[in-house]
């Protein structure tokens, strides 16, 4: 079933729903997949999920803040949940700002169902999810990682807002909890720092890889790592990318980003080549490829190399004894401004 709904006629979708389920319960039990896009504005009717008990995905996209808490203790609860996209819609300037009270549905089709008992709240929800995709401010997407309590969760993909390196830390923490990490295989960070706070001095915008992803090193089953910082220069050292292969042996794509959005690349803030700021090298890379034996991909500036460095390379792959990393097909040393910038040796 799918339904196009210009936007002011959203506000009776759930009475439309409620119409046709009414003496009906058990065709709601009948849906699997519930997707609700607005490209008209957020969305910001009540949507009781207590129809619909048996849901294995779900996709909202945008939902106002109001609808995403109203929403949040009802997906928790359903049993079987499997994928969870969900986009919030935080901009104070949106128009559902003016509609948190008076939300469609919001007082007359209340959560109830298991979402308010006990039970769930003692134990936590979420219990058979396997894929989310959250896109909002951290402390939405904190929330959220907080009352995921499945041990099945394999692929996390997060678009988080913040202002601050704390902000970071204080959304990768729960990622870091037993009941995620042993079972944790994909997971993809777009990080995007609000660039005039940190232009104005209350934050800086250097940070040391260590200082925001220690709590990352608990996901000992993690195979695919992508990290895209947004208005926030990494820095990354060789001591990073040890512990990076014996934190995630199973590694097989890495992908780690700092770029500018927008026109900031030009801001006298913008220094992605001060003093203080790490790459690894070269020798690393090639060494966490050896300790990642299922290793595919690798993309990360490195730094210059030297002649000395390329001689210690050469040595190490003519050395006898050491066994040929045959998986790694896609190495990406440099990309954009730092291909232009990057130093490498003359070979003969």
């Amino acid at each position: 079933f799918r339904q196009h709904l210009p936007g002011p006629f959203l506000g009776t979708l759930v009475d439309d729903i409620a119409m046709l389920l009414e003496g009906q319960e058990a065709a709601g039990s009948c849906l699997r997949h519930l997707s609700i896009k607005s490209s008209y504005q957020a969305i910001h009717v009540a949507l009781p999920l207590k129809w619909f008990r048996r849901l294995r995905m779900v996709v909202v996209s945008p939902a106002s803040v109001p609808l995403y808490r109203y929403l949040l203790p009802q997906l928790g609860a359903l049993k079987e949940l499997e994928t969870l996209v969900v986009a919030i819609d935080d901009d104070p300037s949106s128009v559902v700002r003016l509609a948190e009270k008076r939300m469609a549905g919001l007082d007359k089709y209340p959560a109830g169902g298991e979402a308010n008992s006990d039970a769930y709240k003692l134990r936590g929800g979420f219990r058979a999810l396997r894929r989310l995709s959250v896109d909002g401010m951290h402390s939405d997407i904190e929330e959220l990682l907080g009352k995921i309590n499945s041990t099945v969760l394999q692929d996390i993909a997060i678009f988080s807002v913040q202002d601050t390196n704390m902000d970071i830390v204080a959304l990768i923490r729960p990622l870091g909890s037993e009941r995620i990490s042993t079972s944790l295989r994909k997971l993809y960070l777009s990080l995007t720092t609000e660039f005039p706070l940190v232009a104005s001095g209350a934050d800086t915008i250097h940070v040391a890889f260590a200082d925001i992803f220690s709590f990352l090193r608990h996901l000992r089953a993690l195979e695919n790592l992508e990290v895209m910082s947004w208005n926030r220069v990494l820095s990354i050292s060789d001591e990073d990318v040890r512990d990076m292969m014996t934190s995630w042996p199973l590694l097989r794509r890495l992908t780690i980003t700092s770029d500018s959005k927008d026109n900031y690349r030009t801001h006298d803030m913008w220094t992605p080549y001060a003093p203080h700021i790490s790459r690894p090298s070269l020798l690393a890379v090639t060494s966490l490829a050896e300790g990642c034996r299922d290793l595919i991909s690798v993309s990360m500036d490195v730094a210059d190399m030297s002649d000395s460095e390329l001689e210690t390379l050469e040595t190490h792959a003519a050395a006898a004894g050491i066994e040929p990393q045959t998986r790694l097909m896609h190495l990406v040393v440099a990309r954009d401004e730092h291909f232009m910038r990057l130093s490498l040796p003359d070979i003969d």
